[in-house]
């Protein structure tokens, strides 16, 4: 999985392995889901400006889990 850019300041970018499409969850500190989407066939997600703070990126794809931090700087 690669976030681009990071740290994030504006909307940015997800890629994840092409084929099918993976769901993306975005947990801020305190364990709150606040953002969800999925990505298309090729991989690809776009994600929205979100507030100062270390977030939890976790994409599922059937039994496959992939997860990373992201923080974000405004």
């Amino acid at each position: 999985m690669i976030i681009a850019p990071h740290p994030v300041s504006d909307q940015w970018t997800l890629r994840a392995a092409p084929g099918t499409p993976w769901e993306v969850f975005i947990y801020n500190i305190n364990g709150d889901l606040v953002y969800r989407t999925m990505t298309s066939h090729d991989g690809m997600a776009t994600g929205p400006a979100l507030p100062t703070g270390v977030y939890h990126v976790a994409l599922r794809n059937g039994g496959r889990v992939i997860s990373t931090t992201l923080t974000s700087v405004r």
